[in-house]
């Protein structure tokens, strides 16, 4: 593949060379006179690499001259080396800016535009323009770019984050480059021309791979007579369209669009010319762009023409392609003008049409323009604005949804040209980083006025995380950069109103866009609920919060997420509530509030303490009579509740006999299973849940918890009163010898040191219970029932955590 080969890499080394070369006659012997016609002749003559060099050799001898500051400046601006050129003019005193150095300013101010410094090159430009100049097109070109410099400045004062680079001289070249398509890293492009065999400039289509050489593509005509532009691919890359145009001198003529399509080797297979109802005969067919309609479900080909049945010279057309290869008949889009209306560009993820006109709005040059489609309508076309757009022609626009950069042609100052005068209106194809932009504005929900002091929190949900938090005391508007691709969500917080929050997305993005997002905040009065763990008072996040209006019996649920340990509701005046918090693993807190009595906006704060130790109440079973005694007036026992529970166990065997006895067939084998499932399922396996309650108590308490363990004790109907209220204490006794005794002792020193205690509670018996006899002859009702073996249990029912949290119960 051939690569241009004009680069100003080039000018550069060939400047170099003549630096050398200039500067040693200048030591051998040339004299300064010499010299000076020698830098003077060559800028006159425009040989600005030579001029550059003489002015270099001059100013050795003498770095204060004028003239050669004048002139190597101004050859450094032609050769746009701005770096360069702004070293030199700014050397130039401001009482020697007259007669031939007259036009310094404007130099220097070019200069300094085209390094982006636009404050300090409007100031040259006011200054060279209040000297009063006496040439008429740089007086003319001083107000262009005055004008565009203030617009510049004030563009960068709204803090549009998108930018603008010109691509490199790989790409960009003396003459025009357009219609830039990136497709995966491969940037396709159009430009003018020449080799050994084609003199005449001709227009052709190159690609290159970021930074590297510009490539002839292969799909280009070698017929010199005719341009090849304006390449389009399908979305698999396995067709191409281009534009075919014949040559006539600078400009295209008539233009038809062609196609190939990829062969199973790769390379592409002969052109086809498309067929006459897209190329109409005397008639152009050109900037041809591809992709799939959503709403119709085909595929669409759109280009521009001049052909009848538009609206002015050049439309933007539209075309089916149907499946079996053939085109649907063309139609104008709705939206085109009197005027031009060009380089139509279909996005297909964002399902957009771009393209550029000098007929819509106040649009003198020509600016892109972004539509889509509602239904089957084209939305009115909206104008994408700066900095895409310009004072100047701004065509070809294209987006890589991949980089999240668009690629356009645009004549804006600066770009290069065949011929380094002030009247260079060649395109150079440009690279935007495109962006997004949240305007958020805070309202009172009540009055629509607006709301200041508001805080407002970006959190993007794909990662969950907060981007952006901000607090305007002032106002009433955020600013908010935001990313391509991404959803995020936005809320606002006032203290005395309801937050308000809303979500945003970015996807399908194609062009700088700013987003504007109302909030209205509910004055009223709120209440936040903050969930915290019970032991040691650290945030818990993802807890169940209930909030329950007393009087009207309603219900809200507000779930916190993995990383939020608070939630807030709007509250009415006058009202009782009850709120409750709930997480698995964890007993619930609860508490009320009101607000009888209020009359203002409030923020009510409740705090709820949820306690790690689910498995409450824990009942804990016994045999009949047991714990034994000394003496029936004992109240206490040496015996650990494990000791108890194993002699109970080795007893299933005479309770799954003495429950079944006197049964047959199917009900004695109800009854086997009716026992076996409650030692299984209630004795056996609230032992365990007792161990896994004893090992959650440990770290707590090392962490300086003072934790109190209320216990009630139960009994079964088969003896007096005081008998079995003492058999009950008893039964809590050998819980508080299992908490003494555990794993050697762990919980001695805080039952010791007060940092754990056990409050008794013992009930005595219960009676009235279904299927449950005080008679002793009834063995099987009084003692072997599941009925009655479930009266003659303890019961862990509270664990109170002290140091001013709440008391928390399952």
């Amino acid at each position: 593949m051939e690569e241009r080969t004009i680069t100003m890499k080039i000018y550069l080394i060939l400047g170099l060379i003549s630096i050398i070369l200039f500067g040693a006659c200048a030591i051998t012997g040339d004299s300064q006179k010499a010299t000076e016609r020698k830098a003077k002749k060559a800028f006159e003559q425009r040989d600005y690499q030579a001029s550059l060099a003489y002015s270099i050799a001059l100013l050795q001898a003498d770095s204060q001259r004028v003239d050669a500051l004048y002139t190597g400046g101004e050859s450094a601006r032609y050769l746009r080396d701005y770096d360069v050129a702004i070293l030199y003019l700014e050397r130039i005193p401001d009482n020697a800016k007259s007669g031939d150095f007259a036009d310094a300013d404007f130099g220097l101010a070019s200069a300094k535009m085209e390094m982006g410094e636009y404050a300090e090159a409007a100031r040259l430009y006011r200054a060279f323009l209040e000297n009063g100049g006496i040439n008429y097109n740089l007086i003319a070109k001083a107000k262009e770019d005055l004008e565009y410099c203030d617009w510049a400045i004030e563009h960068l004062k709204k803090g549009n984050r998108t930018l603008v680079r010109r691509l490199g001289e790989n790409v960009n070249t003396a003459y025009s480059d357009f219609a830039p398509l990136r497709f995966a890293d491969k940037l396709y492009f159009s430009s003018s021309f020449t080799n050994d065999t084609i003199t005449a400039p001709v227009i052709r289509l190159f690609s290159a791979i970021q930074d590297g050489p510009a490539k002839l593509y292969a799909v280009n005509t070698d017929d010199k007579n005719l341009n090849s532009c304006h390449i389009a691919l399908t979305s698999d890359a396995r067709r191409i369209f281009y534009t075919i145009c014949e040559n006539s001198g600078n400009q295209n003529g008539p233009c038809a669009i062609y196609t190939r399509e990829k062969q199973y080797e790769g390379n592409w297979g002969p052109p086809k010319k498309l067929p006459r109802q897209i190329n109409l005969d005397n008639f152009t067919a050109t900037q041809p762009t591809v992709g799939y309609d959503k709403i119709l479900r085909k595929d669409m080909l759109y280009f521009a023409s001049n052909r009848p049945g538009g609206n002015g010279n050049m439309d933007i057309w539209g075309s089916i392609l149907e499946k079996d290869g053939t085109y649907g008949q063309p139609f104008p889009l709705p939206f085109n003008t009197p005027q031009d209306d060009v380089t139509p560009f279909f996005h297909q993820p964002s399902q957009t049409l771009f393209f550029s006109s000098n007929g819509l709005g106040n649009a003198v040059d020509f600016d892109v323009f972004k539509t889509s489609k509602t239904g089957d309508a084209w939305a009115a076309p909206e104008n994408v604005g700066p900095p895409i757009n310009s004072a100047y022609d701004d065509l070809y626009y294209t987006f890589h949804s991949g980089s999240g950069k668009a690629y356009f042609a645009s004549n804006r100052p600066g770009n290069r040209c065949p011929d380094p005068d002030d009247a260079c209106t060649s395109n150079d194809i440009y690279e935007a980083q495109i962006s997004a932009e949240l305007n958020v504005l805070a309202y009172n929900a009540l009055d629509s006025s607006q709301l200041s002091g508001v805080t407002v929190e970006l959190t993007d949900l794909g990662r969950n995380k907060i981007d952006t938090a901000a607090v305007n005391p002032n106002g009433n508007s955020f600013s908010i950069p935001l990313e391509l691709e991404k959803n995020y969500r936005i809320a606002a917080t006032l203290d005395g109103y309801l937050p308000d929050e809303a979500n945003i997305s970015t996807e399908g993005t194609s062009c700088f866009t700013t987003l504007t997002q109302p909030l209205y905040l509910r004055p009223g009065v709120v209440l936040v609920v903050r969930t915290f763990n019970a032991v040691d008072r650290t945030p818990l996040y993802g807890v169940a919060v209930e909030l329950a209006d007393r009087q009207a019996g309603h219900t809200v649920v507000y779930q916190n997420t993995a990383s939020s340990q608070q939630c807030s509701f709007p509250l009415d005046f006058g009202k009782n509530y009850f709120v409750t918090g709930s997480k698995p693993s964890y007993s619930s807190d609860n508490a009320s509030t009101s607000t009888i009595g209020l009359n203002r906006p409030d923020t009510i704060f409740q705090d709820l303490y949820l306690s790690p130790f689910m498995n409450l109440p824990l009942v804990l079973y016994f045999d009949n009579g047991k714990p034994g005694f000394g003496s029936w007036l004992d109240t206490a026992t040496p015996l650990t509740y494990e000791q108890t529970y194993l002699g109970y166990l080795n007893r299933k065997p005479l309770f799954v006999k003495g429950f079944s006895e006197g049964l047959t067939g199917a009900e004695k084998e109800a009854a086997e299973a009716e026992i076996n499932a409650f030692f299984e399922n209630e004795v056996e396996a609230n032992f365990a849940k007792l161990r896994t309650f004893s090992e959650t108590l440990i770290p707590y308490l090392q962490a300086g918890n003072i934790i109190e363990i209320l216990v009630s004790g139960y009994a079964s109907p088969l003896a007096s009163a005081d008998y079995n209220r003492r058999l009950t204490e008893r039964r809590i006794s050998s819980l508080e010898n299992h908490f003494r005794q555990y794993k050697n002792g762990i919980f001695l020193p805080w039952i010791k040191a007060g940092g754990l205690t056990i409050k008794k509670d013992p009930k005595g018996e219960e009676f009235d219970i279904e299927n449950v006899s005080d008679d002793v002859n009834n063995r099987r009702l009084s003692e072997f029932s599941p009925a009655a073996s479930r009266l003659r249990r303890v019961t862990i029912t509270r664990i109170k955590f002290q140091q001013g949290s709440s008391s928390i119960t399952k």
